[in-house]
């Protein structure tokens, strides 16, 4: 039986069929059949996108004998943002971008902690009866 993801002789899956995989499996996961993200995409891009197109996009040729299409890079945001799934996008950055993204990451989920726990002390300042001065 033929593997669903060939490999190169190095061990290394094919750039093209990772893209393949990470297409299907965000439209697996998606809220949206393929019909709703054809259409959705159609709305961003300004150009038809088909179910067709979508299952040209996705298709292992090596197991049908037909012709490969490579998905066009333009289209990944708005891909992304149907899908809800940033994931492809964050495969194809580099390692020095990566990086980048998972310090401002970081740096936001901080934040939010830091929001959290200003909001908690306020809450116990309000909570803390306050004690009356007496005059002098």
């Amino acid at each position: 039986m033929t593997p669903l993801v060939e490999r190169r002789k190095d061990g290394m899956i094919r750039p093209e069929d990772e893209v393949r995989r990470l297409l299907r499996r965000s439209m697996k996961e998606s809220s949206s059949d393929r019909a709703v993200i054809a259409q959705r995409m159609t709305e961003l891009l300004g150009r038809p996108i088909t179910l067709s197109m979508l299952a040209d996009f996705t298709r292992n040729a090596r197991l049908k004998k037909k012709r490969q299409v490579r998905f066009p890079a333009a289209w990944i945001p708005a891909f992304c943002t149907v899908t809800g799934d940033d994931e492809l996008q964050r495969h194809l950055l580099s390692d020095r971008l990566r990086s980048l993204l998972a310090i401002g990451e970081g740096i936001e989920e901080s934040e939010k902690g830091l929001e959290k726990a200003e909001t908690e002390l306020q809450k116990l300042k309000q909570a803390v009866p306050q004690k009356k001065r007496s005059p002098r």
